[in-house]
């Protein structure tokens, strides 16, 4: 007796008896098999296949069957490398040489001075923006181009001014002349706030030409050698200034002393008044 070469369905010779089991089992056969066909519209989430790796990459075809679709396909996922998977620069083979700034980091702030690192377009548009409104300022200090020319002679700096209507330059020297404050007398303070920028200015900006110096000296005589080379060490401290409130103190008025014993006491006191100048 002959079997199929797919479902081995047994196919009786001419001369072999008829038997209806060798029916019955080739309709059985043939049902389990129909079974496991998938028909059109059906789903095919329990269909299992067997099947092999395809030897190379090949394009997949209508018509071909479940098993050689599957072998193609598996042997694309073969081929892939990691980084298919990772996604990550650093797995990718053959990596091309960027250079430039894609070899550096990145910093986000302008304090960062490693050579390794770029600052971001944030940083770089917020310092264009600085350097352009430093740009007006300067603009508006040079009148929008009015000074033409800067002169350094013997006695100070010079520049040309140029009025934008059009009228004749003029030449100006830098700088001003000192400013008379008023006059001081005695120890006491002065309020400068009255000097527009005078939270930039030190105590170097000021100084007192003396009017008036009044001394008392009190040198009792004596026989005792000791009465004689007194020198009083006291200095006259001048001015101090505070930028942050603006108040300059003045000391115009100094004494010391110096007594031996009960016999006698020598002093000394100096008073001057003087007028504070400012220049700025």
């Amino acid at each position: 007796m002959k079997l199929t070469e797919f479902f081995r369905l047994r196919m009786p010779d001419g001369t072999d008896p008829v038997n209806i089991e060798d029916f019955n089992d080739n309709f059985e056969v043939i049902d389990k098999e129909l079974k496991k066909r998938i028909s059109s519209g059906e789903s095919a989430s329990d269909v299992t296949v067997e099947f092999e790796a395809a030897e190379s990459r090949q394009p997949l075809k209508s018509g071909e069957k479940l098993s050689v679709l599957m072998g193609k396909a598996h042997r694309f996922f073969t081929d892939l490398k990691t980084v298919a998977f990772s996604g990550k620069y650093g797995d990718l083979s053959e990596r091309p040489t960027l250079g430039g700034a894609a070899g550096y980091k990145v910093a986000d702030n302008d304090t960062t001075n490693n050579s390794e690192f770029l600052a971001t377009a944030r940083v770089a548009y917020e310092h264009g923006l600085e350097i352009d409104a430093l740009s007006r300022d300067l603009n508006a200090i040079n009148d929008n181009g009015a000074i033409k020319g800067m002169d350094a002679r013997e006695d100070g700096v010079y520049i040309t001014y140029v009025p934008s209507s059009g009228a004749d330059s003029v030449t100006k020297k830098l700088g001003s002349e000192p400013q008379l404050l008023g006059t001081l007398t005695g120890n006491g303070t002065f309020d400068c706030k009255k000097i527009a920028n005078y939270k930039q200015l030190t105590k170097d900006n000021f100084f007192i030409i003396p009017k008036t110096v009044r001394a008392r000296f009190n040198a009792p005589g004596g026989t005792d050698s000791s009465n004689m080379g007194w020198n009083s060490t006291k200095e006259l401290k001048s001015i101090e200034y505070n930028a942050d409130t603006g108040i300059l103190s003045f000391y115009l008025t100094t004494s010391d002393s110096y007594s031996y014993g009960s016999y006698w006491t020598k002093s000394y006191s100096i008073d001057i008044t003087g007028d504070l100048y400012c220049v700025f």
